[in-house]
């Protein structure tokens, strides 16, 4: 995780570090136990959140078609630990990005990609679905930068949620 945090675009300075492109890292319920955070931290999250949405598929209406039986692999397995997302307005920014993550995590045994997925913006801002495309770009407090939802209130991060993450 250190090793990712210097190509990850911190909240605190938005800046995109290389022209228009910016990758983050999520971590996975299943990826925080692989890194052995202790176990009072983890029953501190979210029923929600240590559940996975694979087990609330049918609360969550992915029945069907939608089930976790047809999802692609290894999505809705306890095998993905951690996502890398790279956004950028092109994709050789995106590789570009995508190259130097993947330095960070290639010289350590144990650490395997395991999935991709390549998505792109459609020119009027709106997802698949046809919604105006809100939530990838949320406020955060302190930021200096609007969200794209003039109505939410940016939440209040904790630093101590952020220093057991960066550790």
């Amino acid at each position: 995780m250190r090793r990712l945090s210097a190509v990850v675009a911190s909240a605190a300075h938005p800046e995109s570090p290389t022209r228009d492109t910016w990758v983050s890292v999520a971590l996975s319920f299943q990826g925080l136990r692989a890194l052995r955070v202790p176990q009072s931290s983890l029953d501190s999250f979210s029923p929600q959140f240590q559940q996975g949405m694979a087990a609330r598929a049918k609360v969550l209406g992915d029945v069907g078609d939608s089930s976790p039986e047809n999802w692609e692999k290894p999505l809705g397995t306890s095998d993905v630990h951690v996502v890398i997302t790279a956004i950028s307005t092109d994709s050789k920014h995106v590789e570009s990005a995508l190259d130097r993550a993947r330095n960070t995590y290639r010289e350590l045994s144990g650490i395997t990609a395991v999935w991709r997925q390549d998505c792109h913006a459609l020119p009027d801002e709106k997802e698949p679905f046809g919604f105006k495309d809100g939530i990838s770009h949320p406020a955060i407090e302190g930021s200096g930068i609007p969200g794209s939802n003039p109505r939410e209130v940016p939440p209040k991060l904790e630093s101590s949620c952020l220093d057991t993450l960066m550790k």
